[in-house]
């Protein structure tokens, strides 16, 4: 299956690998993709970079992990698609969090979330597919967090955790 994309020039091995990222998007902003998934998205992009054939030897000059890093810092800019793809649901959370009004989040909110906000939320008995991985992004969505404070009315000093322990 690998070599169906297989590439020799650098323009298209470019135009793959923007390719292989952006189709699974629209999946990865709704589902968890499974591992084993992910591990074989990541073995294709793999073997476009290094273009690769399947019965061939290639040495791999620098790791996968290293490809995976920021341009500015040496990489190659692919993206880990594991960490991609709960960025993605954590957005899905996010909306959830920054548009109360919209009927999707009120759906959710009577469902699985009425009397705490959705970090404080808990997978529930018997959840749906999609809320299962949106509980999922909750780790994402608490390291992105920030308060604003405006004029402090919703502020609860008492129940907020102000230092780490």
């Amino acid at each position: 299956m690998c070599s169906i994309f297989y590439c020799d020039n650098l323009e298209q091995q470019t135009l793959s690998k923007s390719c292989a990222q952006v189709i699974p998007t629209f999946c990865m902003s709704v589902f968890l993709l499974p591992s084993t998934l992910e591990d074989e998205l990541q073995k294709m992009m793999n073997s476009l970079w290094w273009g690769s054939k399947n019965n061939s030897r290639d040495i791999h000059w620098i790791s996968w992990d290293r490809l995976t890093f920021k341009k500015e810092f040496g990489g190659m800019g692919f993206r880990n698609l594991h960490i991609f793809n709960l960025s993605m649901l954590g957005k899905q959370g996010w909306r959830f969090i920054s548009h109360p009004d919209v009927m999707v989040t009120k759906v959710f909110k009577v469902e699985y979330f009425s009397n705490v906000n959705l970090l404080d939320a808990n997978l529930g008995h018997n959840p749906s597919f999609v809320w299962h991985r949106v509980f999922a992004s909750q780790v994402v969505i608490r390291e992105g967090f920030r308060w604003r404070l405006g004029r402090g009315n919703s502020i609860t000093i008492w129940k907020q955790p102000w230092l780490k322990t």
